[in-house]
C-alpha cells in the first residue's frame, strides 16, 4: 500500500525556480542557532531581493497545507548524517516551528562515543565549533552534531520520501 502524500507548506519545501531562473522566494535558517529565540528572528525570509525577518504568524501555521499531521520523521538526505533522526511530535498538530525546533534540537546535540564519529571528521569540525560559539549566547564549548555538517546547516526544504521525510541542508558559503 502506497503511503498518503502529503503537501508540505511552502517554506518547508525546497525552493522553486520561477519562470526566469531564479528563486522568487526562499527561507534562511542555520539550524545551529535556536528559532525559538526573539520570536523567531533568526529566521528571515528572502523576496524578490529582500532578506526580512519571518513573520511569527507563519511560524504558528501548520506543517502541512491540507491536513493535520501530528508525527513526522526527518531523516539526513546523507545518509552519513541520517543516523540522527528529527523526530517531531504533536498532540494537535504539527506547526512550521515545531518543525524548526526539533531539526535544532537533534543537530545541538554533544557528539557521543555512539555516533562513531572519525578523528577526521572532528578535526574538519573545529572550525566550525569555534565560529558558532563565536555567535551563540552561552554556546556549549563541546563538538556538536551540528559542528560535524561543517558549513552545510542552512536549511535547504525537507520532501517526502515514503511514510518518512528527507532533510535538505546546504552551505551557508553558497549564494
Amino acid at each position: 500500500m502506497k503511503p498518503a502524500a502529503y503537501a508540505l507548506h511552502d517554506y518547508l519545501r525546497p525552493p522553486r525556480m520561477d519562470k526566469t531562473g531564479r528563486v522568487s522566494r526562499s527561507l534562511y535558517f542555520d539550524i545551529a542557532f535556536d528559532p525559538r529565540e526573539n520570536s523567531g528572528a533568526s529566521i528571515r525570509v528572502y523576496d524578490r531581493g529582500i532578506m526580512l525577518p519571518i513573520d511569527r504568524h507563519l511560524l504558528e501555521q501548520s506543517a502541512c497545507t491540507h491536513a493535520h499531521l501530528t508525527e513526522m520523521t526527518i531523516y539526513h538526505s546523507d545518509s552519513y548524517f541520517a543516523m540522527w533522526p528529527v523526530r517531531v511530535r504533536s498532540k494537535d498538530y504539527i506547526r512550521i516551528k515545531d518543525v524548526f525546533a526539533a531539526i535544532y534540537e537533534t543537530f545541538h546535540r554533544s557528539i557521543k562515543s555512539e555516533d562513531r564519529i572519525t578523528e577526521d571528521h572532528r578535526r574538519h569540525a573545529e572550525p566550525h565549533r569555534e565560529k558558532r560559539r563565536q555567535y551563540e549566547y552561552n554556546g556549549r564549548q563541546c563538538l556538536l552534531r551540528v559542528d560535524i555538517l561543517r558549513s552545510h546547516r542552512v536549511f535547504a526544504g525537507i520532501e517526502q520520501d515514503g511514510i518518512n521525510y528527507r532533510l535538505y541542508l546546504k552551505s551557508y558559503a553558497d549564494p
